[in-house]
């Protein structure tokens, strides 16, 4: 993830920061809870799900 983005999403990171993959997992809380999410994976591949 580049630096200008990781500072773009800092203040809205809710769930905070994993040093493991944990992209499944929350790709399924946020369905769950239907909420919108951008998820960066362990190699930095970027998911989103709009609200």
């Amino acid at each position: 993830m580049p630096d200008e983005e990781f500072i773009g999403v800092w203040p809205c990171n809710h769930l905070g920061f994993s040093y493991v993959d944990i992209t499944p997992e929350l790709a399924e809380l946020a369905y769950r809870l239907d909420i919108g999410c951008t998820i960066y994976d362990g190699v930095g591949r970027k998911y989103q799900k709009s609200t």
